[in-house]
């Protein structure tokens, strides 16, 4: 009889730790939060089903390649004997998380008074970045609306979530991607612990990529990381900051091997950017191609050399030429 005590016992110790071990498929496409995530064929679908779920050590969570989400990931921690996996399956680019909205429509600015647009949605906190049409380039951050003086510039007032843009036409004919990077970190792991992050893209955040004090054991390998920062530290007009990976506070036993940094990542891809005088050339090309236009035709223009001009200028230097060619 106590021999078939221990056995009983041994045996499910092992189920319990059998059990233990599930991977989830995320999928953005086709995937459905009603399902049971266990399989590709019955992947959950968004951010708020993984942040919802209370994941057990050795866990994984597999986000599918191709497939971009939008919004914050809260991890789940592990423990000493068993970490919890977020990281990716099937071919492709890495999995995308990013911690912006597009305020891409027409319908998403209305014009306020000259040149000033006002997004018509509220941001829920400071707008810290704004990167436009796929990387090209970003706005400039203004603390007063009397600031915004050339295009692109934008106001983020900390009163109301209003954001305001200069820009000659609507931003959204202007540019194809404006995508507005809140002040949030794009994963926040706040007190988490024994945690392996691996093949994951991490965009478009405006406080930290990977922020969070008082962790400890936490590894984050071969994940590309680009275009963070740029919040306001304290809400008060005063201070910028983010940073791709960040650990304060009691941290401790960290590993972050192998990962992309955006400027390795600029080096590799951007294509050879053009000279002034090339982009101008390129301008003096679309506006024959169109016809007769004056300064009212800026925002055609600037739409159609953002698309042609796309990575081999920057927008500050495109809207200048274009602002040239229009007022010969």
């Amino acid at each position: 009889m106590k021999r078939l005590s221990v056995f009983l016992v041994l045996s499910f110790l092992f189920l319990s730790y059998v059990v233990a071990q599930t991977t989830y498929f995320i999928d953005f496409s086709i995937g459905n939060d009603s399902w049971n995530g266990t399989s590709p064929s019955s992947a959950w679908q968004t951010l708020s089903k993984v942040n919802a779920t209370s994941f057990q050590p050795e866990d994984s969570i597999l986000f599918k390649r191709g497939e971009s989400w939008r919004g914050q990931l809260v991890p789940v921690s592990g423990n000493a004997s068993a970490r919890v996996y977020y990281g990716a399956y099937g071919y492709g680019s890495l999995p995308l998380i990013m911690g912006s909205e597009n305020m891409y429509q027409t319908s998403d600015w209305v014009l306020e008074s000259s040149n000033i647009w006002l997004c018509t949605s509220t941001a829920s906190t400071d707008v810290g970045n704004i990167i436009f049409d796929n990387e090209s380039h970003a706005g400039i951050k203004k603390w007063t609306v009397s600031e915004l003086q050339a295009q692109d510039d934008y106001y983020y007032n900390l009163a109301t979530g209003e954001l305001r843009m200069y820009s000659v036409g609507n931003p959204a004919s202007v540019h194809t991607v404006i995508e507005c990077a809140l002040r949030n970190h794009v994963i926040n792991q706040i007190g988490r612990s024994y945690i392996t992050y691996e093949n994951l893209a991490i965009k478009y955040g405006a406080a930290h990529g990977f922020g969070g004090g008082n962790t400890s054991n936490i590894t984050i390998r071969n994940c590309e990381i680009s275009w963070i920062g740029g919040g306001d530290l304290n809400m008060n007009g005063l201070i910028r900051f983010g940073n791709g990976i960040e650990f304060w506070s009691n941290a401790s036993n960290h590993l972050v091997e192998n990962n992309k940094r955006e400027i390795a990542m600029i080096s590799e891809y951007l294509p050879e950017q053009l000279s002034e005088d090339d982009v101008l050339k390129e301008i003096e090309k679309i506006v024959a191609e169109i016809g007769d236009v004056s300064n009212s035709d800026f925002g055609k223009v600037m739409g159609l050399a953002m698309t042609r001009l796309k990575g081999r200028a920057d927008g500050n230097i495109v809207s200048k030429m274009v602002k040239q060619v229009l007022t010969k």
